[in-house]
């Protein structure tokens, strides 16, 4: 099964500034609980937010997955 790089999409992040809320924001959800559990592995990521991720991160789609 292919898994997220979490460890890579958060160093990303934090390495361009955004917090977890501009995450949140960015990928529509609700609050900013929802994108910090995503980046900790406690939920998935959802399959429509993983293009937007990395459009937002400046990442090729294949970089994301280990």
């Amino acid at each position: 099964m292919t898994q997220i790089d979490l460890e890579l999409i958060s160093e990303i992040r934090k390495s361009k500034g955004f917090s977890n809320a501009d995450m949140a924001k960015k990928l529509n959800l609700s609050a900013p609980e929802k994108y910090f559990r995503r980046e900790k592995g406690e939920y998935n990521f959802k399959a429509v937010e993983i293009p937007v991720l990395c459009r937002v991160l400046e990442i090729p789609m294949a970089k994301i997955f280990k």
